[in-house]
C-alpha cells in the first residue's frame, strides 16, 4: 500500500519497517513553543477560574485550539489569499465532530483538537460523531493531539489507513452506570 500524502501536497517521511516490506508514514510531531498570538503575546496560560473540572476542561480544550489555529495561521501566512481557516468554536463551543475547517484549493480538511496537560497522556475520547466523520471524510479528517505543558502536538492524519497500519489502535471503556 502507498503511503498517503498530506493536505500540502507532499509525501510524508517514512521509515523503513523491516519486518514488513512496506513503507509506513511516521506521525509528525510539532513543537509550538514559539508560535505567538497575532498581538505577539505567547500562548496564554490555563485560567485560574473557580469553576469546576468541567471548566478547567473546556479552558484546555480552548487552549489547544488556540495553539493549533495560531499554528496554522502562522504556517499558512504566506498563502493566506489561497487558503481559508476557521476555527469553529472560537466564540463558543459548536459540538461539532472538528474544531478547525482548512480550505485550500477547494479541498476542505476537517480538524479536531485533542488537548491535555499531561506530557505522556497519549489516549483521548473521541466520540461516535468524531468516528463516523473520521470514517467519512478519511485522508481530509485530522487530529491534533496538543500537549499544552510541552507547548508540542502530534497530528494524526488518515487515521483509518493508521489503524489498519497497526500505528494507532482504539480502545472502550465500560463506564459505570450512575445511581438512580
Amino acid at each position: 500500500m502507498n503511503p498517503p500524502t498530506d493536505l500540502f501536497e507532499r509525501t510524508l517521511p517514512s521509515i523503513f519497517v523491516p519486518s514488513e516490506d512496506e513503507q509506513i508514514d511516521n506521525i509528525e510531531l510539532i513543537d509550538a513553543s514559539s508560535i505567538t498570538s497575532s498581538n505577539g503575546v505567547l500562548l496564554e496560560h490555563l485560567s485560574h477560574g473557580t469553576g469546576g473540572f468541567e471548566d478547567l476542561d473546556l479552558d484546555i480544550g480552548h487552549i489547544g485550539e488556540k495553539m493549533v489555529y495560531q499554528y496554522l495561521l502562522n504556517k499558512h501566512r504566506d498563502h493566506s489569499n489561497l487558503i481559508t481557516i476557521k476555527w469553529l468554536n472560537q466564540n463558543r463551543e459548536t459540538h461539532l465532530p472538528y474544531d478547525i475547517l482548512l480550505t485550500k484549493n477547494g479541498k476542505t480538511h476537517y480538524i479536531e483538537v485533542k488537548s491535555t496537560r499531561i506530557d505522556n497522556q497519549h489516549i483521548f475520547p473521541i466520540s461516535i460523531n468524531q468516528i463516523e466523520t473520521c470514517l467519512k471524510q478519511r485522508e481530509n479528517y485530522f487530529i491534533y493531539r496538543v500537549y499544552i505543558s510541552k507547548k508540542k502536538f502530534t497530528i494524526l492524519d488518515n487515521i483509518p489507513w493508521r489503524l489498519m497500519q497497526k500505528q494507532l489502535t482504539c480502545f472502550l471503556r465500560i463506564l459505570p452506570s450512575s445511581p438512580e
